[in-house]
């Protein structure tokens, strides 16, 4: 496990801060022109009300604890929330344009969807969120190691409350599956 030092590199830059106001703060990945994705149980806190959601990608702060957003944020315009069917930890958020009138695409460049059904057990893949619970705002990597693929991707890995919606990525940083913790 480390901190990201530099979040506008790729992949970090398209990993961002979710935050739905009064509620909670998670992990989410830009996917698209205007595409983010997270998890279902993220997104429903919004409760279908796309005006309480703010994304804020490659989010970290300074050694004074100052927020530092280099891509700025973005609203969202709107909520899937099982978009593939209940039962699928994921959600698919509409982003508006920034203040500039550009989509998030053209601010950071999206992650690729990768192939997980090409990951093994024993593989090694990087787990980039934003835990929480004891250092907030700050993006972290780990390397997780998978122990089964059968009925999703099984790994062990540190986790904490803000690190779901957090993307698993392969060697080529492309998606490969979306965190949720359970234990």
């Amino acid at each position: 496990l480390f901190k990201v030092e530099n979040t506008k590199e790729y992949p970090y830059q398209a990993v961002g801060s979710i935050f739905i106001k009064q509620k909670t703060v998670a992990t989410a990945s830009v996917v698209g022109k205007n595409k983010i994705i997270t998890n279902y149980h993220i997104a429903k806190q919004a409760e279908n009300d796309p005006s309480k959601v703010i994304f804020r990608p490659g989010l970290t702060t300074d050694e004074n604890g100052v927020f530092q957003r280099p891509f700025g944020e973005f609203t969202a315009k709107s909520i899937e929330e099982a978009p593939f069917g209940a039962g699928l930890e994921l959600a698919i958020i509409t982003l508006n344009p920034n203040e500039e009138g550009k989509e998030i695409g053209e601010v950071v460049k999206p992650l690729e969807l990768g192939n997980a059904n090409a990951v093994e057990p024993r593989q090694k893949l990087s787990l980039i969120g934003y835990p929480n619970e004891h250092v907030q705002n700050k993006m972290f990597n780990q390397e997780i190691e998978v122990l089964s693929t059968k009925n999703g991707l099984k790994y062990f890995g540190y986790t904490e409350s803000g690190n779901s919606g957090s993307p698993i990525l392969d060697g080529d940083n492309s998606i490969v599956g979306i965190h949720v913790g359970k234990s």
